[in-house]
């Protein structure tokens, strides 16, 4: 429904018909809740102005009459539709020219990023078949990768992009090794692994199931449920992996007792030994939560998938009791309940993809809006934060939405994750600090 601007009113939920960058508001839709608003809307001499009945509070029996003011959702602080970090509304408009030069930096990076992950699963897939014919020549192209990885990883911890969402099933077992390799040395670096140490946690992570190699692939690449013969022969992996590893110099002791205690559970009912959580290494339960966490998430033979957000909640709810609590706690802290990368449905029915976890508050990501009628290079960011009344209703899969939304609100095939917080944007702008 279309009025004339001088009949708006508070309590209206109005449409702007303009780029999302060329008025101080944070959306483009939202309810007008203070004159000041108003006022901020008559300064762009528009003639009129859409507004939708149904999401009004307004008296429906006496057009243009505000129900009180207690009917108007309450909020706790000044409206969250202006932008009040600044009240001129050229300096509220240089700041979305920034968030949107940021964002197109980023889309730039996480191409580049995407070509140095793809680079580095054809390492991994040459490493493994180096490895079958020359142990050490293997192993030393596996110390280069490392160094590769940890020299990205310390350098630019807080802008780091983990991609995550190949499922090319020929390349599944390397992209696997890689991304657990990737997460162990995240995961590490927030438990304060010690860097000299860190090289030994990524090699248990990239040679955690090379044991496999001595396994037939169709039974380790079966979909579950695995006769009992089938299970015990994929659970000698773990001793495959430290007899193929073992006699090298150029490999730690610890990371051959990580590869062969990564299958075990706190409770005493993983493999092979059947240890309790007291008597198998930190390094083994680091890389036994970040092994089962990209399985959830991307291990298509393992049956449905889920989505990170699923994925860290099931963990933290049901998977206590086998795999270490503090470091399933320490994963979500590092990731954000809701990863970077996740695609939500909000409160108001709008989709979005989270491009910052903060840690601070874990519930309210920082978001790209999908709005099909704004080209993506000005795509609305978001910050939960400061936007009190929208909340995150459910994380979604990638099949629960268009081809469409997935190429505006992703340039690339995988899943960015951005982690952490204090580079984001500057600083006037953050909600919080890491």
């Amino acid at each position: 429904m279309e009025i004339p601007i001088r009949e708006v009113k508070i309590g209206m939920f109005v449409h702007l018909d303009l780029r999302w960058w060329k008025h101080p508001f944070l959306r483009s839709s939202f309810l007008l809740r203070s004159d000041k608003e108003i006022e901020q809307l008559k300064k762009y001499r528009v003639k009129s102005i859409k507004y939708d009945p149904e999401k009004s509070f307004l008296d429906g029996s006496a057009s243009g009459a505000i129900l009180s003011a207690n009917n108007i959702p309450a909020q706790e602080t000044a409206s969250p539709n202006l932008q009040d970090v600044d009240p001129e509304i050229e300096a509220t408009t240089a700041k979305k020219k920034m968030r949107i030069q940021f964002l197109h930096e980023r889309r730039k990076s996480l191409v580049k990023r995407e070509q140095e992950y793809r680079t580095a699963c054809s390492q991994v897939s040459s490493i493994i078949k180096t490895f079958e014919v020359d142990k050490e020549s293997g192993i030393a192209s596996a110390r280069g990768l490392l160094d590769n990885v940890l020299d990205n990883l310390l350098q630019d911890s807080e802008t780091i992009v983990h991609l995550m969402n190949l499922k090319d099933e020929d390349s599944l077992t390397y992209l696997h090794s890689l991304n657990v390799c990737i997460l162990s040395l995240l995961l590490g670096k927030d438990l304060e692994v010690p860097k000299t140490d860190l090289s030994e946690l990524g090699m248990a992570g990239l040679f955690h199931d090379i044991g496999k190699q001595k396994i037939p692939k169709k039974v380790w690449m079966k979909p579950p449920p695995l006769t009992n013969a089938e299970r015990e022969y994929l659970e000698l992996h773990p001793k495959y992996g430290i007899q193929m590893l073992a006699g090298s110099k150029n490999v730690p002791q610890r990371v051959l007792q990580t590869i062969y205690e990564h299958h075990e559970k706190c409770n005493g009912k993983g493999y092979p030994q059947r240890l309790t959580a007291d008597s198998i290494t930190r390094f083994a339960k680091i890389i036994a939560v970040v092994d089962s966490y990209d399985n959830l998430t991307n291990q298509s033979a393992q049956g449905g998938l889920f989505t990170p957000h699923e994925a860290l909640s099931f963990m933290y709810t049901r998977l206590q009791s086998e795999l270490s609590g503090d470091i399933i706690i320490a994963l979500i802290k590092t990731l954000g309940v809701y990863p970077p990368g996740t695609l939500v449905e909000l409160s108001d029915g709008k989709l979005g993809m989270v491009i910052r976890a903060d840690r601070n508050k874990s519930m309210r990501p920082t978001l790209i809006l999908y709005n099909g009628s704004v080209p993506r290079e000005e795509a609305a960011i978001i910050h939960l934060a400061e936007e009190e009344e929208l909340n995150i209703v459910r994380s979604l899969h990638p099949s629960d939405v268009t081809p469409k939304v997935i190429s505006y609100l992703q340039p690339g095939r995988m899943v960015g994750f951005f982690v952490g917080t204090r580079t984001f944007f500057p600083a006037s702008e953050s909600g919080s600090k890491a």
